[in-house]
């Protein structure tokens, strides 16, 4: 049976919730588990026929690329058509649907420097050895030495204390957290001068009261 043919039997280039129960192998007898499946588990290469096949055939996948057995196999590597298994675990139908994959892949990060995917353990390596960067403490981001020193002070995910309460907040937060310790006092001196009012009032009602009865009192 020819790859294409294969792949499509064990529906290799379905996702593993996609793919039917079951099928019985092509080697044997037994039955096996589809989800439990992946290419390298699924199929096996005759490399010594592989390399001593000379005929000339086309890509089976993108029917564009034409070699021998051995180079259409390298080929498969590059393949735009040939589907593709991510390390997130979901299979990709074609590599051409790689790129917009990769940007909700949990397991690639998006190099915006080189406009790549990298694979999540090997993106600070990459950053560290294409970009020389290295991430800010804070936030992450990566930066070079010259600019790190300045923004890590800077970086709006820096904790603070507040001399106030003495609470930590992220610098970028640390406006709005001001902003309502002065709403808070704000509101208490507005209570205050309400109570102050009040008070005046009683005082002055106090004041007159004294005046214009205890001592018309004392006179009799």
């Amino acid at each position: 049976m020819c790859l294409s043919c294969a792949i499509e039997y064990l529906q290799l280039n379905r996702g593993y919730f996609d793919r039917d129960f079951t099928r019985k192998c092509l080697t044997c007898h037994e039955t096996v588990f589809l989800s439990l499946l992946h290419f390298n588990n699924a199929v096996k290469f005759d490399f010594q026929i592989i390399k001593e096949d000379a005929k000339v055939i086309e890509c089976p996948f993108c029917f564009e690329f034409q070699g021998n057995m051995m180079s259409v196999f390298h080929h498969l590597k590059d393949c735009s058509e040939y589907f593709y298994e991510c390390a997130c675990k979901k299979i990709i139908p074609s590599r051409k649907m790689l790129r917009s994959h990769h940007f909700n892949c949990p397991q690639h990060k998006h190099c915006m420097t080189c406009d790549t995917f990298i694979p999540v353990q090997q993106y600070a390596q990459h950053q560290r050895h294409n970009h020389n960067t290295i991430p800010c403490v804070h936030c992450q981001e990566y930066l070079s030495l010259e600019d790190l020193f300045e923004h890590e002070y800077y970086c709006p995910e820096r904790m603070v204390e507040c001399f106030v309460c003495k609470e930590k907040i992220a610098n970028k937060n640390l406006k709005d957290h001001y902003s309502s310790h002065e709403l808070g006092l704000l509101e208490k001196i507005q209570d205050t001068k309400s109570t102050l009012a009040k008070l005046l009032d009683e005082l002055v009602l106090i004041q007159n009261f004294r005046k214009n009865v205890l001592e018309i009192n004392l006179l009799h």
